[in-house]
């Protein structure tokens, strides 16, 4: 999921990669929770100019659930997560994460089309 943030716009992850995070949360596994702590501030960042109001719902019972984990170290991991969240939220370089966002869905929507137009040159 991180290393995905990173290559794909936010509305790539939020179709295909955040419903796996919303159920990985409650994973029986503490390092699978450690790494969804661990992922709490990317998970908030795909979340940006979504309009479905469950994803905030799913982040807010995950990062609540994170926070009062049994396991030390996913407790510690989700810290880390909000603290950077915060730092997030006060970083004055939005706008180029966002125009680089914008590039890469442009980018996603010209290599859909491609792949459509090579399916109908196929058949």
């Amino acid at each position: 999921f991180i290393s995905c943030c990173g290559v794909f716009s936010r509305r790539v992850m939020r179709e295909r990669w955040l419903g796996a995070m919303v159920e990985l949360h409650r994973d029986p596994v503490a390092v699978v929770r450690r790494a969804v702590a661990g992922s709490l501030s990317q998970w908030k960042r795909v979340m940006k100019g979504s309009t479905d109001t469950s994803y905030v719902q799913a982040f807010e019972s995950a990062r609540q659930r994170l926070t009062m984990d049994e396991d030390d170290l996913v407790r510690a991991a989700t810290q880390a997560s909000l603290q950077q969240i915060a730092a997030d939220e006060s970083d004055w370089d939005q706008k180029a994460r966002d125009d680089a966002d914008k590039c890469r869905e442009v980018e996603e929507g010209n290599l859909a089309e491609m792949v459509r137009d090579q399916k109908n040159t196929e058949r």
